[in-house]
């Protein structure tokens, strides 16, 4: 056996994939779950031209994921990532998800921001990113 790096999927690799994940979904989820194709989405902020912040994320068989919210330093506190995750929030659920996760830093002020949000802390990942200890944070959506 040899094992070689893949620098991109090509269509018998993409064939035998589909065939195998096939049954493998059927196996583990007791139905087909077809492909697993993340629909991705980034959303902006603006004021006057500025961009103040953005939200990026993906949602996957009724599980969101915000990979990424940024918001400037002098718009902080402001409303606008309360806003970019609220909208966040609405794409997953519009797109089938019943839930959103996300990570961020254990003892990071960000983590009081998502919990006053509605999020709650799920998992704790020590000596994560960077050797700094992380939490995994999970929402519900109504």
């Amino acid at each position: 056996m040899k094992i070689i790096f893949q620098t991109k999927k090509d269509k018998k690799l993409k064939q035998v994939f589909d065939k195998e994940w096939s049954k493998m979904g059927t196996k583990h989820f007791g139905r087909p779950s077809g492909r697993w194709k993340p629909k991705k989405f980034v959303f902006k902020a603006v004021e006057a031209d500025e961009l103040i912040g953005y939200v990026e994320g993906s949602v996957l068989h009724g599980v969101g994921k915000v990979e990424e919210l940024i918001v400037a330093k002098k718009y902080r506190g402001k409303g606008a990532g309360t806003a970019l995750i609220k909208k966040a929030e609405k794409y997953i659920k519009k797109h089938g998800g019943w839930k959103v996760i996300l990570t961020t830093g254990k003892d990071w002020g960000e983590r009081r921001f998502y919990r006053k949000l509605g999020y709650k802390t799920i998992a704790y990942l020590k000596n994560h990113y960077l050797g700094c200890d992380f939490v995994m944070l999970e929402k519900r959506l109504q």
